[in-house]
């Protein structure tokens, strides 16, 4: 019953920060009381983890008794809510989320015991306080320049604050990492595999073909749009699911912004026009989406990334060609993976499924394992060559098929012919924790990485020469 009213609360949070939908006002007034029912639910829980919001209420959730844990992030860019406050001085506490082995470049950074002052301003080059018995001696991870933030790292960062250290680094190579069009037109070169692209173009490539008018470059664009395969579109500098059509002709359905597919109605009254209609309003859309800043609350490095467009094939779950793929978010911490967030879609809303931790047990059910058809050691291996000199990374890989191509297949072979495509990947990994205690547990690592200060940094290698002088990835194809 939780979920419910978790799911409230950051809806309520979301909108007092960016003001999109609703004044805090209005939300608060419906929301309020059916939080206060909410605390009174809980608090009869005995057997539970104890976790504080942003508002000091002490919610008691037993997770041991609840199967059905899924946490509705609707798209909200919210880290786990928490107070800012800190103690002076405070001390690492083991927890049911800790785990006692993460091991980087031959150091276990998960003995690293927490232990930190806020006064204590200084890069931690010794074992002082980190709870492991020697100065490493082993090779040192090699740590890309523009990824190092050393220089903040006072030692009582939570998540929320590490969070916030990367969002506001004014790197521009780190604006490589979440360019859509540079990583699609990068990816396929490293030997990675990914949706079919229709159409992939930065702002500036289309005003060197068209005049910059928005209707000549809505009608551009509509003309290439598919007519008779299933497509995902949507701009390139945005995230969240903003400006993202998913059109599938054959069954002349439609979603817009991360809603689920349905028929329109209008459209359902005339089918023989859908194709033109849906594609002039897409191709509307994308045109308008060039000139459409990110929002506010992005990274510094998805501010300046240049505008542009992508149109791929439509990708879906194997049980049912009108859900979404499975969505695997694998978090990287020091070329490692942490967590995996496994995500599903239930009508309209997407739920965090389960959080799994590298070696495949779920970090609140440890009896509970990935099915097997998944590739495990695959994903792993594809979210670590990636997140590979970060000391923070976000891999987003798809399980799943091209509609089209499961049309006229069995469940059965649907599943035997989906596999892992890489979706995209963040510097600026926002979610919601299902606790407080998850998200500690990867700051704790993420900062162990700097307080035992077993690393080295090097050039950035990775990110092309042209992309660090003029900030866009030609097509190398085609320029």
């Amino acid at each position: 019953m939780f979920n419910y009213y978790y799911y409230l609360l950051s809806i309520m949070m979301y909108c007092s920060e960016h003001k999109q939908y609703l004044s805090l006002m209005a939300v608060t007034k419906k929301i309020i009381p059916l939080l206060f029912v909410a605390i009174a639910h809980v608090a009869r829980c005995t057997a539970g983890v104890n976790i504080t919001t942003s508002i000091g209420v002490p919610f008691n959730i037993d997770f041991e008794h609840d199967d059905d844990y899924y946490y509705n992030d609707d798209q909200a860019p919210l880290p786990w809510l928490e107070d800012d406050d800190h103690d002076e001085e405070f001390s690492w506490v083991v927890q049911r989320t800790t785990i006692d082995e993460f091991v980087v470049n031959g150091v276990n950074l998960a003995q690293y015991r927490n232990t930190a002052t806020k006064a204590n301003n200084n890069r931690m080059n010794t074992t002082a306080n980190t709870g492991l018995e020697q100065k490493p001696k082993t090779k040192p991870f090699l740590l890309y320049e523009d990824f190092d933030i050393h220089h903040l790292i006072k030692g009582h960062e939570n998540w929320q604050e590490l969070l916030t250290y990367r969002k506001n680094i004014q790197n521009p190579s780190l604006s490589f990492y979440v360019d859509k069009v540079a990583r699609k037109r990068w990816l396929p070169e490293q030997g990675y595999d990914q949706a079919k692209v229709f159409l992939l173009h930065y702002a500036n490539e289309l005003n060197s073909i068209i005049e910059d008018e928005e209707n000549e470059v809505a009608g551009w664009i509509t003309n290439r749009l598919p007519r008779n395969a299933s497509f995902c579109a949507k701009p390139t500098h945005s995230s969240e699911l903003r400006g993202n059509w998913l059109v599938d002709p054959s069954e002349k359905v439609v979603s817009t912004d991360g809603t689920v597919l349905r028929e329109e109605e209008a459209l359902s009254k005339a089918p023989h026009y859908f194709t033109s209609i849906i594609n002039t309003a897409c191709g509307t859309s994308l045109a308008r989406s060039l000139k459409v800043p990110p929002a506010k609350y992005e990274s510094w490095a998805l501010k300046n990334v240049n505008p542009g467009i992508v149109v791929e094939e439509k990708w879906s779950h194997y049980s049912d060609l009108n859900a979404p793929p499975e969505e695997f978010n694998m978090f990287v911490i020091w070329g490692r993976v942490w967590l995996v967030q496994w995500n599903a879609v239930e009508g309209q809303h997407r739920y965090h499924y389960a959080f799994i931790l590298r070696n495949g047990t779920d970090s609140y059910r440890p009896n509970k394992r990935p099915p097997q058809y998944l590739p495990w050691n695959d994903m792993i291996r594809i979210a670590e060559e990636l997140g590979a000199h970060k000391d923070i990374f976000r891999v987003d890989l798809f399980f799943g098929i091209p509609t089209d191509q499961g049309r006229n297949m069995t469940k059965n072979e649907r599943l035997a012919n989906s596999r892992i495509v890489v979706n995209e990947c963040e510097i600026f990994p926002t979610t919601i924790f299902p606790d407080k205690w998850l998200a500690d547990e990867g700051a704790r690592l993420w900062r162990a990485g700097y307080r035992i200060g077993n690393y080295k940094v090097v050039e950035n290698s990775e990110v092309p020469s042209n992309y660090k002088e003029i900030g866009v990835l030609k097509n190398r194809l085609t320029d």
